[in-house]
């Protein structure tokens, strides 16, 4: 196991987790100014409606959940495209748990977090996460809950319902 990778994906995971923790624990204290200032895009939840806040002063939790998803993405395209999905053997069972947290977090459906960019690079991983499932070098949980919940309605990974994982990894009937 080359331990650049795994601490990589773990330092990504730890800061993928404290700029939510800090955006959500922070979202209430701006709830009267975004209702001034904007009503939102119909369907976003609260609080994940401030991620679309477009503000010339944005408030600095959600600058830094924008900023660390972004950065994030990045860095897990280059280890997808230097060592193809970071299972378990490649990172341990942490290192691909965060690297699933980040992936989680590019197919958002909010638009400013799940950027064109970063929802092709999902759809790109999408044969790797079940070929890692058949191969278990990703927890069948994990894969389930991404392509049976997406994190947000509509969001790119919705598209992956139509397709469920069957018992042996397999892609299943359309529905």
């Amino acid at each position: 196991m080359d331990l650049a990778v795994p601490a990589e994906l773990l330092s990504m995971g730890r800061q993928d987790s404290e700029a939510m923790a800090a955006f959500l624990a922070d979202a209430d204290s701006h709830r009267t100014r975004f209702a001034q200032e904007s009503s939102g895009r119909p369907g976003v939840p609260w609080p994940y409606v401030l991620l679309e806040w477009q503000t010339a002063d944005l408030p600095p939790t959600v600058r830094r959940v924008l900023v660390t998803t972004a950065a994030n993405i990045a860095g897990l395209r280059r280890i997808v495209d230097r060592c193809g999905w970071p299972g378990r053997s490649l990172v341990g069972e942490d290192g691909a748990d965060a690297a699933w947290l980040v992936l989680q977090h590019g197919a958002s459906g909010i638009r400013t977090v799940g950027t064109p960019e970063s929802v092709a690079f999902v759809r790109r991983c999408l044969p790797l996460l079940r070929r890692a499932v058949t191969t278990s070098a990703m927890s069948r949980a994990c894969a389930e809950h991404r392509t049976e919940r997406p994190w947000t309605p509509g969001g790119p990974l919705s598209a992956c319902r139509r397709w469920p994982l069957t018992r042996d990894g397999a892609r299943g009937e359309k529905r």
